[in-house]
């Protein structure tokens, strides 16, 4: 009786141990499923994320090589202004492929601009630019290149480009202010526009600060004499507006002096021919004066020079369609009166007689 109660509760704590026993098994089977799926998940976040990096470090890889690929916004007239880039989905096209330029001397500002404008091109950092720069000097800008860092440690980009253009600087351009002000036409007017634009953009270079109105009148002041009047009555407010006008000026100069010259020939061959007779009623042997002809050259040529330029040819303003000159001439005739007494021969010759013999003596 006793050993069957022993087994019967023997029998009862062995079922009891199974089931605890399937329970802790299933129990942890669901802790290793869910430790499974938060490892997959893991997995999966970081290949997502591994993925995004890579991607991004060869968009800027080729982002370095290509040069720098902007994202623009344009405006309502089609024009991205400098420095306003958004997200927009537009790229530029990659930029070709440039060398960097090389200095030996010449022109130390253009090549710093030059550098400088490079850098900002291929998104080359700060801290690179003195090294860089420094790889492309040859001849005697090499020479100065290891003299010049041999007493300097620490040197800034800054006074590296302050030194070199001291350096090499030439001697004439601490007059240029004089030679910009002293400019003066010898030859056309396409000539003496390059020399000017090169002595305003090295002027610039050492004082932004210069006005419109400034290099205007230094750029007429150096043009010919006979251009300087038409240039004066054009007024130009820009400077590429008087580089036009005194273009079409000395055009119109040189087609009126080429017609002045042709016609003084004609009249000249007329006057030495030896069967050319005087107008009747004329002076015989004597020929207009010269300056007759002369003045009414000039007011023709002045007439022609003020309808090239778009000016009215008599009060010289600008003209419009339905222009009344300002100043009006009032031409009028004016005429006195002249009190003439006429004679007939019968009592000219009686009055005659009455002085040689007076009545009554």
């Amino acid at each position: 009786m006793v050993e069957g109660t022993r087994l019967r509760d023997l029998s009862e704590h062995i079922i009891t141990l199974k089931d605890k026993m399937q329970k802790l098994t299933s129990d942890y089977q669901g802790k290793v499923k869910e430790l499974v799926a938060q490892i997959n998940d893991v997995k999966e976040t970081e290949q997502k994320h591994f993925m995004a990096v890579q991607k991004e470090a060869t968009q800027r890889h080729e982002l370095v090589l290509q040069g720098p690929v902007q994202e623009v916004e344009y405006e309502a007239e089609g024009r991205a202004p400098k420095g306003n880039y958004k997200n927009s989905g537009y790229h530029q096209p990659p930029i070709p492929k440039l060398e960097f330029p090389y200095f030996y001397g010449k022109e130390p500002k253009a090549w710093v601009e030059n550098c400088e404008q490079y850098f900002e091109v291929f998104q080359i950092p700060p801290q690179q630019w003195l090294g860089i720069a420094t790889m492309y000097l040859g001849g005697k800008a090499r020479t100065w290149k290891h003299s010049y860092f041999i007493s300097r440690q620490l040197v800034t980009w800054d006074e590296f480009t302050e030194a070199i253009c001291r350096r090499f600087s030439q001697v004439g351009e601490r007059y240029l202010v004089r030679e910009f002000t002293n400019l003066k036409q010898y030859g056309t007017i396409e000539k003496c526009q390059e020399k000017f634009e090169e002595l305003r953009t090295q002027l610039l270079s050492y004082n932004l600060s210069l006005i419109e109105e400034y290099l205007i009148a230094c750029y007429i002041n150096g043009l010919r004499e006979d251009l300087v009047p038409f240039m004066d009555i054009a007024h130009p407010d820009a400077l590429e507006e008087a580089y036009e006008q005194a273009k079409l000026h000395e055009r119109a100069l040189t087609v009126m002096n080429k017609k002045a010259k042709g016609s003084c020939k004609m009249v000249t061959q007329y006057q030495s021919s030896p069967n050319s007779k005087p107008a009747v009623g004329g002076p015989v042997g004597k020929h207009p004066q010269k300056g007759v002809i002369s003045q009414n050259v000039n007011n023709k040529q002045l007439m022609e020079q003020r309808r090239a330029a778009g000016l009215c040819f008599k009060c010289g303003d600008k003209y419009h369609h339905g222009h009344i000159c300002a100043n009006r001439n009032f031409n009028c005739l004016h005429g006195t009166e002249e009190i003439t007494e006429v004679y007939d021969e019968a009592s000219l010759r009686e009055g005659f007689r009455g002085r040689r013999h007076p009545r009554g003596s």
